[in-house]
């Protein structure tokens, strides 16, 4: 394991899925906006965060099998952090 590497797994729900091509069209990109469920509070917010979980075509194809547009799938979500960095991903 690197240095400076954390692993954990935290609940998140995925709310919306999405596809975008690269500028030149030569790279297609897959994505899943998704809350985590750990609520946040402060004087200014109050809910859940969000992020934007970048994944490879074939798994953004299985997720949108079990994906139903105006719900929230819930899934595990892997969490990397390095150093000032977090990386999440579906697990």
């Amino acid at each position: 394991m690197k240095e400076g590497l954390c692993v954990m797994v935290e609940k998140g729900k995925i709310y919306a899925l999405r596809t975008f091509a690269s500028k030149d069209k030569t790279k297609q990109y897959f994505t899943a906006e998704c809350l985590i469920s750990a609520p946040q509070t402060t004087d200014n917010f109050s809910g859940l965060n969000q992020v934007t979980i970048f994944m490879e075509q074939e798994q953004y194809s299985n997720v949108k099998v079990a994906f139903k547009p105006g719900q929230l799938l819930e899934v595990d979500l892997s969490v990397v952090l390095m150093g000032n960095r977090v990386q999440y991903s579906v697990a």
